[in-house]
């Protein structure tokens, strides 16, 4: 797939920091931990509107931007290497068919209590797992993390600095 047809099947918003990131993971440092062990952090995904949802907490699943503060690092997902998405022909229905997976997942981890092993990355590879993101379903905290690594950007100078 060549970059016109890529970008033509994700007529999206532009990622607008700090508040608006269309169908992207995002990622903020915790604070004090994030000094000594970087790669922890919080994790969200962004719906079409670029709304970010994140699990803030037991049965909390946060639509007001991550817990933590605004993201540093951002993946832009491609929509087509969803399994579930790709033979959508309509844009509409594709953006449509992604916010229901990704509110779908946020509807499972309403009901969800927060602990170590269940958490804000747990909840973003739940909802690349429903749509079969890059075709896996098997996708977990590791998994996410390696994404993050390989294909993330910072958003700015000072996310970078902040995260390191």
């Amino acid at each position: 797939m060549n970059y016109e047809e890529e970008h033509a099947l994700s007529p999206l918003r532009p990622i607008s920091p700090p508040q608006s990131f269309p169908c992207c993971l995002v990622w903020t440092p915790l604070p004090v931990l994030a000094w000594i062990f970087p790669i922890i952090g919080h994790a969200g995904i962004g719906l079409s509107d670029g709304t970010v949802l994140d699990f803030a907490g037991p049965y909390f699943v946060n639509e007001a931007g991550l817990a933590f503060g605004n993201p540093t690092w951002v993946v832009q997902l491609k929509l087509h290497q969803a399994e579930d998405l790709q033979n959508i022909v309509s844009t509409q229905e594709l953006i449509a068919a992604y916010d229901s997976a990704v509110r779908r997942g946020a509807l499972v981890y309403r009901g969800q209590m927060y602990y170590i092993w269940n958490n804000c990355f747990q909840f973003v590879s739940h909802c690349l797992n429903i749509m079969g993101y890059k075709g896996r379903r098997n996708w977990n905290m590791v998994y996410l993390a390696i994404e993050f690594i390989r294909n993330a950007r910072f958003l700015s100078f000072w996310s970078f600095a902040k995260s390191w």
